[in-house]
């Protein structure tokens, strides 16, 4: 990444190891020091509790000292970006956050905090969505509300702008997501799901699911095979994507909820989905039903990330809470709570890193909080 002559300031928090068996854990406040960098005392944070742990693995939080909150630095004007965040992505290596940011801008930030990153500068709009290729060379970033209304690629290393992307749907919000090859990026807009071709940037054939379907969350399966996405119809609509046929409509009989964010679980078996009605939803692919709902957030849960084993599902919800699940129990295993200081409320964002030792959460200011996870040996 490109150097600079602003810092970005970090914010270390030492994290105690802990058992993640319903415990909440609440950032202290910070102190400024040396250099701009604000550091927290390494006094835990809260107490160990080893009854009643998980069934399926053992996961702790770590002590690490770099594994921090990370406030954007526009490495342009050098200023303080003071919007809120919207979405964000890991690289696949995990050195490199994307946050889509209300300024209108992409910010690619160095995890570690050695270098300023990249501001990738073009959209005329709030930014909803940003995802990294496969392969972490390309950034895609989707704009809406009707002012911009573009998706754009742009050079993961160097911030160069590759392609742009004009939908006319006029769509609220856009969110994108790239197929598992890498080939395919699709964009959830207006009453149809948009696809293009990433090498040549030829569009494919929209894909819609009748005159009530109004397309929010997109999500591609694990194996490629399938594309979902939510819409305001309180559905969650799939499709093959080699044929793009519909293939069914997921929406359970009683569900009265609106659907959110969504993510298939690594084995594309399980389609999770974050609720209007405080719960997480989890989906049977193969037969579209509900199977079962997760229950605790006490405000709408617009975030949820599956491990990249599969075994812990993460959701962010309107109440300020990430909560962590055993997927296999639907044991609530820990509440993480970042107070105003960290990050606020709501959390609307929520990734793992690929090796799964970081989740990274975004709320309603321009921080982004990553926490440290690894299972027990």
């Amino acid at each position: 990444m490109q150097g600079g002559t602003e810092k970005m300031k970090r914010l270390y928090v030492s994290l105690a190891a802990l058992l993640l068996t319903g415990i909440t854990i609440e950032p202290i406040l910070a102190q400024k020091g040396p250099n701009d960098a604000i550091i927290v005392d390494s006094t835990a944070i809260a107490t160990m509790s080893a009854t009643n742990p998980p069934t399926t693995g053992s996961y702790q939080l770590i002590t690490t000292d770099d594994v921090a909150q990370l406030t954007q630095i526009s490495t342009l004007n050098g200023s303080n970006n003071t919007e809120q965040v919207l979405e964000i992505a890991f690289s696949p290596d995990g050195k490199t956050l994307a946050s889509a940011s209300e300024d209108m801008n992409v910010h690619l930030l160095d995890v570690a905090g050695e270098n300023s990153g990249l501001l990738l500068k073009g959209h005329t709009g709030p930014v909803f969505s940003v995802r990294f290729s496969p392969d972490g060379k390309i950034v895609a970033s989707g704009a809406g509300h009707g002012i911009d209304s573009t998706v754009r690629l742009w050079d993961a290393t160097t911030g160069k702008l590759l392609k742009t992307f004009q939908e006319n749907s006029g769509g609220a919000d856009d969110f994108v997501a790239f197929s598992p090859d890498g080939k395919t990026l699709a964009d959830g807009a207006g009453n149809s799901v948009l696809r293009w071709d990433v090498s040549t940037g030829k569009s494919l054939a929209a894909l819609s699911a009748g005159p009530n379907f109004n397309a929010s969350s997109v999500a591609f399966s694990s194996d490629g095979k399938l594309l979902a996405a939510t819409s305001t119809d309180q559905s969650i609509q799939l499709w093959i994507t080699a044929t793009g046929k519909p293939l069914r409509t997921l929406k359970g009989a009683a569900n009265k909820a609106y659907l959110n964010g969504i993510a298939f679980s690594p084995d594309s078996k399980t389609l999770a989905s974050g609720q209007t009605d405080m719960t997480v939803g989890l989906w049977d692919v193969a037969t579209g039903k509900l199977v079962t709902s997760f229950q605790g957030h006490t405000g709408v849960v617009d975030a949820v990330a599956f491990s990249p084993d599969g075994t812990i599902l993460a959701s962010g919800s309107a109440d300020g809470t990430i909560r962590l699940w055993e997927v296999a129990t639907g044991k609530a295993l820990a509440t993480l709570k970042q107070s105003s200081d960290f990050g606020g409320t709501p959390v609307g964002s929520l990734v793992f890193s690929a090796d799964g030792t970081l989740l990274a959460s975004a709320g309603t200011s321009q921080v982004i909080a990553l926490w440290g996870i690894k299972a027990n040996s």
